[in-house]
C-alpha cells in the first residue's frame, strides 16, 4: 500500500510538471484575422476559454474548408494545479496545417456543444495556402 501511494504521488508530480511545460510552450499569439502559409506549414494561436462552464471553441465550418486541417485543440488552464475549479479560465491552443493551395475562411464559435443556439462569440480567420 505504501509503495502504491508513493507511485501515485510521483505520478501526480510528473503530470503537473508536464502541464506546466505545455503552458510554457504554448503559443502566446493572439489569433490574427489573416494568415498566409505554405502547404505543410502550421498556424497556431491561443483563444481565451473556460470549459469548466461548458463553453469551448469549435470549428463551425470544418466540412466546407479543404485547404487546412486541424491537428487538434487543447485547453491549458491559467493555473494548471487548479484546472478543475469551476470558473477557472485558460486558453485553448488551436493548430491548423495547410494541406492544399487555395483561400478560405475558418469560422470558430464559442459555445456549449450540446446547445442548439448561436455561439456567444465567433471568429473568422482568413487563410491563404500557397
Amino acid at each position: 500500500m505504501k509503495t502504491y501511494i508513493i507511485i501515485l504521488c510521483v505520478s501526480l508530480t510528473v503530470l503537473v510538471g508536464c502541464v506546466k511545460a505545455e503552458l510554457d510552450n504554448a503559443p502566446q499569439l493572439e489569433p490574427k484575422e489573416k494568415y498566409a502559409i505554405s502547404i505543410q506549414d502550421t498556424i497556431a494561436f491561443c483563444l481565451s476559454s473556460n470549459p469548466t462552464t461548458g463553453y469551448s471553441w469549435s470549428w463551425l465550418n470544418q466540412n466546407s474548408v479543404g485547404i487546412v486541417t486541424s491537428t487538434g485543440s487543447q485547453f491549458i488552464s491559467d493555473k494548471p494545479e487548479d484546472k478543475k475549479i469551476t470558473g477557472r479560465g485558460g486558453k485553448e491552443v488551436w493548430r491548423f496545417v495547410g494541406v492544399k493551395s487555395g483561400t478560405d475562411t475558418i469560422k470558430l464559435g464559442y459555445r456549449r456543444p450540446w446547445e442548439s443556439v448561436q455561439p456567444i462569440k465567433t471568429m473568422d480567420i482568413f487563410v491563404k495556402v500557397r
